[in-house]
């Protein structure tokens, strides 16, 4: 009798393993500023929802279905901004040429300067020269130096790293003249420095499948190019925002499968995830309220 009995926990125990969802969608109601949305799932639940995949759409919809949400969310999908190689440092001093940069946001994009101080982007894989920054900050003839080989932007980072410091960073007006002046002199048109942005990313560093991911007519298209944040509609179709426009959101879990398989006393069901719960007066696998998946609008406490 009591080896029959652990059978037919382990049996069951089995069942409730394989109606697990590891990946679960959560919608908040309440809205927020991307940046809060993502504290708040970091808090609450693993992170902003990943939505890539037909599957990934499909809990999304669900769980907007479930409460007749029918409007556009937050999800994990943000644009980094330009930053210098050096200590990968956000830029604060701008010198873009008309109408750059013009790279779509979905592909990784390197700076150059030219000879009239003016910057823009290029596919990274161009090959030219490029400035060095030291670690010598004495005069600005010290800081920089030109590197007069052919070279892609990678190559010339590792260059740069592995002989000086890093690819050049400019601050300010007088250290964007001074690489002008070299230019100029040389007669050259431009050079790579260490300007560069990666595409768009997903907030938890999930690996980013651009040909998956759905985009809504005429989207990303970073109006006054501040919309550095991705929303979503129930459909699935994606669109950038500002973001610091307040949004409700989906938050993604990672549930962990867990035998938890009760019998009930009263009723004699067994209760899965997203199943029927009612209160026990006993557990006979000592689960307590098991493991309660579920797609709702959720609203902070």
């Amino acid at each position: 009798m009591i080896q029959n009995k652990i059978q037919l926990v382990v049996f069951l125990g089995i069942l409730s393993k394989a109606s697990c969802d590891l990946d679960r969608i959560v919608l908040i109601g309440e809205p927020k500023t991307w940046t809060e949305a993502q504290s708040y799932c970091r808090e609450k639940y693993t992170d902003l929802a990943m939505v890539q995949s037909d599957e990934d759409r499909a809990k999304l919809k669900e769980a907007a279905n479930t409460v007749n949400f029918q409007s556009v969310a937050w999800i994990g999908f943000y644009r980094d901004t330009w930053r210098w190689s050096y200590q990968n440092t956000p830029i604060s001093y701008v010198k873009w040429d008309l109408s750059q940069p013009d790279i779509p946001d979905t592909n990784e994009a390197c700076g150059v300067v030219n000879k009239k101080g003016l910057w823009s982007d290029r596919n990274c894989t161009v090959q030219d020269y490029f400035f060095c920054q030291t670690d010598t900050q004495d005069t600005l003839q010290d800081k920089f130096l030109q590197v007069e080989l052919s070279m892609n932007w990678h190559d010339a980072q590792i260059h740069c790293r592995t002989q000086y410091a890093d690819l050049a960073a400019i601050t300010d007006d007088t250290e964007n003249t001074f690489l002008t002046n070299i230019l100029s002199v040389k007669g050259q048109n431009d050079a790579w420095f260490g300007l560069y942005k990666i595409p768009l990313l997903w907030s938890d560093n999930s690996s980013v499948s651009l040909s998956s991911v759905k985009w809504g007519s005429g989207q990303p298209d970073n109006v006054n190019g501040n919309e550095d944040c991705v929303k979503i509609s129930t459909e699935g179709l994606m669109a950038d925002d500002s973001c610091s426009t307040p949004l409700p959101f989906y938050c993604r879990e990672n549930t962990a499968c867990e035998i938890h398989s009760q019998i009930r006393r009263r009723s004699g069901r067994i209760c899965s995830d997203g199943g029927h719960r009612e209160e026990d007066e006993g557990d006979p696998l000592g689960s307590g309220h098991g493991n309660h998946i579920q797609h709702k609008m959720e609203r902070p406490t």
